[in-house]
């Protein structure tokens, strides 16, 4: 009677770890949905204004933080932003194609196409990222990024 108990238990439990909705109401997922898109907002606004300091808000501030992009992986909030000092004021930065799944009520993933407008000479960039976010101290932050260039004869997709 207990195996068959304990194997209820974690068949429940794996069933709850793959149905986004088993964690939460509508309503949460919702308002977690909501949150993280205006994290994608504010943080490809700061980034178009230049302000380094608010778009590394969006990141958790942890050595334990991923960057993954060609060529390389990126480990820690501070080299990341020494990565991001060097092209921050180049290009206007928005998000589109944004999708999330809330994995608990502190963790979700979210998908999104980036596209880069380079200030300089208006040329495009697009690529998809992955980000894995988290709440930390109640804010939503990114724990990893993995993003990746497309062709540039990508069609572009303007706000």
């Amino acid at each position: 009677m207990a195996r068959l108990l304990l194997f209820a238990l974690i068949f429940t439990a794996l069933g709850c770890a793959s149905h986004k909705h088993c964690h939460h109401g509508h309503t949460d997922e919702a308002r977690i949905q909501a949150q993280l898109n205006h994290m994608m907002r504010v943080s490809a606004d700061a980034w178009t204004a230049d302000d380094l300091d608010a778009f590394m808000l969006a990141f958790h501030s942890s050595p334990d933080l991923t960057f993954a992009i060609p060529p390389g992986i990126t480990k820690g909030w501070q080299p990341l932003k020494e990565r991001y000092a060097k092209s921050i004021a180049k290009s206007d930065l928005w998000f589109t194609d944004i999708e999330t799944t809330v994995i608990t009520d502190d963790t979700a993933l979210v998908f999104a196409r980036f596209h880069n407008v380079m200030k300089e000479d208006e040329s495009y960039s697009t690529g998809l990222t992955t980000l894995l976010c988290q709440k930390v101290d109640g804010n939503w932050v990114i724990v990893h990024d993995h993003s990746s260039g497309l062709p540039a004869d990508t069609p572009r997709k303007d706000p």
